[in-house]
């Protein structure tokens, strides 16, 4: 199971995210994404209570990371545990996103 809150201000967006991005739950969060305004130019997922992302919310995290580089822009990615940040080196998705 996936919670997902958006907060969006102007061209600021960031998305709480709280369970698991799983195969089950990545079309959830791409419901989300499709649904952020075009302004948006700087994107933040909250990590904190993410307890694990799978391929499928990688390819969700990846698609959001392709748009926000056409818009000149990096996702950042705040709190992730452990095993999020190991996925997330051997996806390579470190050199794409700005962790903190």
């Amino acid at each position: 199971m996936l919670s997902i809150e958006t907060k969006t201000e102007n061209e600021k967006a960031v998305v709480i995210l709280d369970g698991r991005l799983d195969t089950s739950t990545a079309p959830d969060l791409s419901n989300v994404m499709n649904s952020l305004p075009d302004t948006v130019t700087d994107l933040t997922f909250d990590c904190e209570k993410l307890e694990y992302i799978s391929s499928a919310g990688i390819r969700v995290v990846l698609a959001a990371v392709i748009e926000m580089s056409g818009k000149g822009s990096k996702v950042k990615m705040l709190h992730p545990n452990q095993e999020v940040i190991k996925i997330l080196e051997m996806t390579r998705l470190t050199e794409e996103v700005t962790i903190e």
